[in-house]
């Protein structure tokens, strides 16, 4: 068999991945476990690893339920309970009085008085709890898969010592008297009823030293789900490579789950849930802003929506399919999946030029692009696929088609190496940010960029709430565009009517940039509901303002590029100054230059009003436009930037603003119109 993982990358694999491991591998009562499909995509049985699993969890267990029992004996719950005696020739207790006012006729020597007698009894069920809780463990551990221990390893001592340990425990006074009864109740059924029965006791103050005892119940209700709260994660002597395949699915499916745990928060329940839950409901859910994302292990495609092309001639029964890890995103406007596959094949680490055909895994490839052409998942199909590169991390994308049609289909690919444990954690990221462009939000990477344009702004205009407005616009063009990409069947009819609002001569004077945005707004704001934010699309309106702005009247003129705000203050002193010229004030002039906080702003106002006045523009022309810009950036622009939601009727204004062939827009293109 071909060496599989190294070293240091499977024994960091298993400290990532044993809470997992712990949750998949213990879904029965004995050792002969039964593997299930959640994680194996083949259809063949590895006991051995779910004994390995299973006796991890139980020295795990073994060295905790020494502590909780120990405590136990320091402190043991019991109960007064009186038992019927009798005193000879004196009264050594309590009198038991009717029994003795029936025997009085009784002539006895010498004379014998009925007393009770009040006695401590520890047949609690919580101590009967304790006592079972040692006799299943010891009975699990007598059961440990021997032919998978070294007898020098350390697994192998262990048990011997846990089992030591725990005989020592059960013959101490408080306990040994209920070996017979905690013999009686070591089933799973037993262990089940007893432990509720203590719960109640606990829930009620019927225990008058509740803290050992409220660990037990959590530390049984563990043995009985076969995990742990606290895995070993230290090196398993007994674990060879041929586990290493399994514990690469699974060791990809915690590290997924931290990505998006890092960007959503942690999933409905708080946790994935256990592997061997399999009713059908996600592993895992997580719920955003934009909707919501469904991770299920190891289904069959059918079973979440995706069906099979192919199948046999003349039955309907359709190839089945079974990724490792299938992705379902629901949205307010489409269902989208992502198909993930592992393969522990040791490759060589991704090419750094990415026009390098070489060191791509060719073979699993082809495999997920079977994948594709048999679940045709619409409108494109998306994949994830992780495989080894020892010592190196990285990412490359695999797109069909090209240009407009390069969302045919898309194919993430990730070299990891779980020695390498924040790299390879981090190439998770990949998909979070894949999966947040098909829910609508911005991907990291423009996070990145508008914050750093928001502290650019914020140091070279000194306005916090126009920097943040620059920042926000920035995310929302790209969450807008999304919204356009994924529905290319609506995008020709929206544009078609966005043209509408214009001239024609001032829709073909837009950028092009400015007609997407336009377009991505509209189609952004048509797929959400009523009571959602509308604060996005209208930032991308208003962008579209401030981006024709800039170019028609400061970039050929200075290398400022104000955001919107800005712009209309610094248009507006411009203004001033060229009014003050038309009237021949050259006092005025001198005063207006002298508000300036610099030199740079007084030479950028005067430079503005020698262009105004260039284009033969009169103040009166111009000052009702850029007043109305200014209006359009404090009521609508300013107030979507900020983190409070804008209603749909706040949008609708701030549309009919922007949008005709006598608003503002089209006023922007006609007033500061280009030279041909």
């Amino acid at each position: 068999m071909p060496r599989l993982f190294d070293v240091e990358a499977r024994q960091q694999a298993i400290a990532d991945s044993l809470p997992l491991l712990s949750t998949y591998f213990a879904g029965a009562d004995t050792w002969q476990l039964r593997t299930q499909s959640a994680v194996s995509a083949e259809e063949e049985t590895d006991l051995e690893l779910a004994q390995a699993v299973r006796l991890r969890v139980l020295l795990a267990l073994g060295r905790e339920l020494i502590e909780v029992v120990e405590a136990i004996i320091e402190q043991p719950s019991f109960r007064y309970g009186r038992r019927s005696e009798y005193s000879v020739g004196v009264v050594s207790g309590r009198l038991d009085v009717p029994r003795y006012v029936r025997s009085r006729g009784q002539v006895e020597s010498p004379r014998r008085y009925p007393i009770h007698q009040t006695e401590r009894h520890l047949a609690t069920p919580e101590n009967v709890l304790a006592v079972a809780a040692m006799e299943a463990l010891s009975r699990d551990l007598a059961k440990a898969p021997s032919h998978i221990l070294k007898q020098t390893g350390p697994e192998h001592r262990e048990i011997g010592e846990i089992q030591a340990a725990v005989a020592r425990l059960g013959q101490l006074p408080p306990l040994a008297e209920l070996r017979s009864k905690g013999r009686r109740n070591a089933d799973r059924r037993h262990l089940e009823h007893l432990r509720e029965q203590v719960v109640r006791r606990l829930e009620r103050r019927e225990i008058a030293h509740p803290e050992p005892y409220l660990t037990l119940v959590r530390w049984v209700k563990d043995l009985l789900l076969g995990s742990t709260a606290k895995p070993d994660s230290r090196p398993w002597s007994f674990y060879d490579e041929d586990f290493d395949a399994r514990l690469f699915e699974i060791w990809l499916l915690g590290s997924i789950a931290r990505a998006f745990g890092e960007k959503y928060g942690e999933p409905e329940g708080g946790r994935v849930r256990p592997l061997w839950e399999k009713d059908g409901d996600p592993q895992a859910v997580w719920k955003t802003s934009r909707g919501r994302v469904e991770l299920f292990v190891q289904r069959e495609a059918a079973q979440v929506g995706l069906q099979g092309r192919w199948k046999r001639r003349g039955a309907n029964y359709p190839l089945r399919a079974r990724p490792d890890l299938i992705l379902r995103l629901v949205t307010e406007d489409l269902t989208r999946f992502v198909l993930v596959d592992a393969k522990l094949r040791r490759s060589k680490p991704l090419p750094q030029d990415a026009d390098d055909p070489q060191n791509l895994p060719s073979e699993a490839i082809y495999k997920m692009l079977g994948y594709f052409e048999q679940l045709r998942p619409e409108p494109g199909p998306i994949g994830f696929l992780v495989y080894y590169t020892p010592e190196a991390a990285g990412t490359t994308r695999l797109e069909c088609g090209s240009g407009e049609e390069a969302g045919d289909g898309t194919l993430l690919l990730a070299g990891v190496d779980p020695a390498l444990a924040a790299e390879s954690q981090d190439k998770m990221h990949a998909l979070t940010d894949l999966v947040a462009g098909l829910l609508g939000e911005a991907s990291r990477k423009v996070e990145k960029e508008a914050a750093a344009l928001e502290r650019e702004a914020s140091k070279r205009w000194g306005d916090r709430g126009e920097a943040a407005a620059v920042r926000k616009a920035l995310i929302y063009r790209q969450i807008a565009a999304g919204y356009s990409h994924r529905h290319p069947e609506q995008r020709q009819t929206v544009e078609a009517t966005t043209r509408a609002s214009f001239a024609p001569e001032v829709w073909a004077d837009l950028e092009d940039d400015s007609r997407r945005m336009l377009v991505s707004s509209e189609m952004y704001a048509l797929h959400q509901g009523p009571e959602m934010d509308f604060s996005g699309p209208l930032l991308v309106l208003c962008t579209a303002c401030e981006r024709e702005l800039n170019r028609r009247v400061f970039i050929s003129l200075t290398s400022a590029h104000p955001p919107l705000g800005t712009g209309v203050y610094v248009l507006r002193k411009a203004i001033e100054l060229l009014r003050a010229r038309e009237k021949g004030r050259g006092e005025k002039v001198e005063e207006i230059l002298g508000e300036a906080d610099s030199q740079d702003d007084a030479d950028l106002w005067t430079t503005l009003a020698d262009s105004l006045e260039a284009r033969q523009l009169r103040s009166k022309d111009v000052s009702p436009l850029i007043e109305a810009v200014g209006s359009l950036n404090s009521r609508y622009r300013r107030r979507s930037a900020h983190d409070e939601t804008v209603e749909q009727e706040v949008w609708i204004g701030g549309r009919s603003r922007v949008l005709g062939p006598d608003a503002l827009l089209s006023g922007i293109v006609s007033t500061f119109a280009l030279d041909a």
